[in-house]
């Protein structure tokens, strides 16, 4: 969880965080289209691609900012790419662009 995370650096490392990766990902949805696809499985998708590193990023911005040069690494994917979508791998793709 979060917050074990930041129990942890709270712990070894004086509640200081230099750099946070965020690099979630699921549902490579290659087997469904936008125009027909399943909403539920979007939101799931949403929830750990986007919101899952937003969330992330809130619960350890004290740490961050007790860094004097911190750094935040949102990895993406090429599936992301505004220029790239066609339509398919549609949970993944929007969540992508999203973040």
């Amino acid at each position: 969880s979060i917050q074990h995370a930041k129990s942890y650096i709270d712990e070894k490392f004086g509640g200081v965080l230099d750099v946070l990766v965020n690099n979630a990902g699921i549902n490579y949805d290659t087997y469904q289209r936008a125009s027909s696809a399943d909403l539920e499985d979007v939101a799931r998708t949403m929830e750990t691609n986007l919101y899952g590193p937003w969330k992330c990023t809130l619960g350890l911005l004290p740490s961050l900012e007790k860094s004097s040069n911190p750094r935040i690494v949102n990895v993406s994917s090429g599936a992301g790419s505004l220029s790239g979508m066609s339509g398919g791998t549609a949970a993944y793709g929007v969540s992508k662009a999203a973040l």
